[in-house]
């Protein structure tokens, strides 16, 4: 709960910080990882959809361009990745997780903050459940 905590604050402050400056380039990143997502989905290789499931993430951080917040994310994330990994490997999991995580870009795309924010926040409110024993 505390690490989805920390990570709730960096990434609602970075996906409402990409939502107002509305980055071209950190967009099109965003939805190239989606659709990496979605084959890793069609395909059924959790491997795969772990590790761009990770560089979502981080993804939104990095476009705060700070490399300190970039860093303690890294080392917090670190702690939690094991878990994810394994709640991944179900497909339906895996299946809701890509549409949140469109959902989050839509709202970014729409430049409004608030919504991405809450995009994120629904997202985290799954996510716990699913970490949840």
């Amino acid at each position: 709960v505390n690490i989805l905590q920390f990570r709730i604050l960096i990434e609602g402050s970075a996906v409402a910080y990409l939502a107002n400056k509305q980055d071209p380039a950190r967009l099109d990143a965003l939805n190239e990882n989606l659709a990496t997502q979605r084959k890793a989905l069609t395909s059924k290789d959790a491997k795969l959809y772990n590790k761009v499931h990770l560089e979502f993430h981080a993804a939104l951080v990095e476009g705060l361009g700070n490399p300190i917040i970039n860093m303690l994310y890294e080392q917090v994330s670190l702690l939690i990745r094991d878990r994810m990994m394994l709640i991944s490997q179900d497909l339906s999991v895996m299946e809701n997780s890509i549409s949140e995580h469109k959902e989050i870009v839509d709202r970014i795309i729409e430049g409004d903050s608030a919504a991405a924010r809450e995009a994120l926040d629904d997202h985290f409110r799954h996510a716990l459940s699913n970490l949840s024993p």
